[in-house]
C-alpha cells in the first residue's frame, strides 16, 4: 500500500517536532551534568580530607576493633545489605537495566538473583528511585525490601535518613556487610554498573597520609566514632553523586542518539517525499500529454 504525499509530509513534520524535543532534553541533561560535576568536584575535596584524617588514626587500637572495621570479631553475623541506586525517570538507555542485570548475575559477594530462593533470604534491600521501586515490586521480596525516593537534584541532607538507617542496622547486627549497586561515572560516554562495599571499611587499604599535628578532643574514642560515621555518610553521598552524573550522561547520550535517528528519518522521508512528488508531477504531465494527443 503506497503512502500519500500528505502522509509523508505529516511524518516529516512530526519527526522534526520530536527532534526539537530530544535536542532540548539533551541540552538540559548537559547543563545538569555540568552542575553535578561541579558539586562532586568540590565534595571530593571534603571527603578526601576526612579520609586523610582517618588514615592518620588507622593504627589506633580502638579503630582496629571498631564495628566498622573488617577486623571486628562479630562481622559474620546478620544479612548482607544491598543498596540499589536507580533513576526516577526513563529515557536513560540501559542505565537501569544494566543494574538489574548485575543484580541477577551476581558476582563476588553479591549473588542475589542467580539462585533466587536460596539467596534472597540472606539479603536486605534498600532500593532508591522510581524505576528501582518497580523492579523491587516485581523481583524482590517485600518483607526484606525498603524503598527510599529522592528528588532528581540530590543534596547531602537527602541521603541522611538512608545513611542513618544503614548504619543503625549494621550496628544492631542485622547486617554483616553493606554493598552499593550503582552506575559509576567513568566519562560522559561511559558509565559502568558497579558494586562497592560501603561497610565494613577496609582501613588497611588506606594510604599513609601526611603527618599533621592533630589535637584530639574530647578523647580518641569519641573522635573516631564520630569520624567513621561521617566517613561512611560522605562515602555514600559521593556514590550517589557519581550515580547522578551517570544518569545525566546516559540521558544526554540517549537523547543525542534519538536526535540523530530523527534527523536520519527526516532525510530519508524527505527523499521519499521528493521522489513521490516528482512521480506525481510526471504522472500529471503524462496525463496532460495523453489527453492532448487524444484531442488531436
Amino acid at each position: 500500500m503506497s503512502v500519500s504525499i500528505n502522509d509523508i509530509k505529516k511524518k516529516i513534520l512530526a519527526t522534526e517536532n520530536m527532534s526539537k524535543i530530544t535536542k532540548a532534553m539533551q541540552m538540559v541533561s548537559v547543563a545538569k551534568l555540568g552542575k553535578t560535576e561541579s558539586r562532586i568536584k568540590h565534595f571530593k575535596n571534603y571527603h578526601a580530607e576526612i579520609k586523610a584524617i582517618v588514615s592518620t588514626l588507622k593504627d589506633s587500637e580502638h579503630l582496629a576493633g571498631h564495628p566498622f572495621s573488617t577486623g571486628y570479631q562479630n562481622k559474620k553475623a546478620g544479612k548482607i545489605g544491598c543498596v540499589v541506586i536507580t533513576s526516577n525517570r526513563g529515557l536513560v538507555g540501559g542505565y537501569n537495566n544494566n543494574l538489574f542485570k548485575l543484580l541477577k548475575a551476581g558476582g563476588d559477594s553479591l549473588q542475589v538473583m542467580s539462585e533466587k530462593d536460596a539467596k534472597l533470604a540472606d539479603f536486605k534491600f534498600y532500593v532508591t528511585g522510581q524505576k528501582g521501586a518497580i523492579f523491587a515490586k516485581n523481583e524482590l521480596p517485600q518483607a526484606c525490601t525498603e524503598l527510599f525516593l529522592f528528588a532528581d537534584e540530590l543534596s547531602y541532607t537527602d541521603i541522611l535518613e538512608l545513611a542513618s538507617k544503614l548504619i543503625a542496622d549494621y550496628l544492631d547486627g542485622q547486617l554483616r556487610e553493606i554493598i552499593v549497586v550503582y552506575q559509576d561515572f567513568i566519562s560522559k560516554l561511559s558509565q559502568e554498573p558497579t558494586q562497592k562495599v560501603l561497610l565494613p571499611l577496609k582501613l588497611e587499604g588506606l594510604a599513609n597520609a601526611r603527618n599533621p599535628n592533630y589535637e584530639i578532643a574530647p578523647d580518641e574514642i569519641t573522635v573516631i566514632d564520630d569520624l567513621l560515621v561521617q566517613y561512611v555518610m560522605t562515602s555514600l553521598y559521593e556514590i550517589f553523586l557519581s550515580a547522578n552524573m551517570s544518569e545525566h550522561a546516559a540521558r544526554m547520550n540517549s537523547m543525542s542518539n534519538a536526535t540523530d535517528n530523527a534527523e536520519d528519518i527526516i532525510k530519508e522521508s524527505k527523499l521519499i517525499y521528493n521522489r513521490a512528488r516528482q512521480a506525481a508531477i510526471t504522472q500529471e504531465l503524462n496525463e496532460i500529454v495523453a489527453g492532448a494527443s487524444a484531442v488531436n
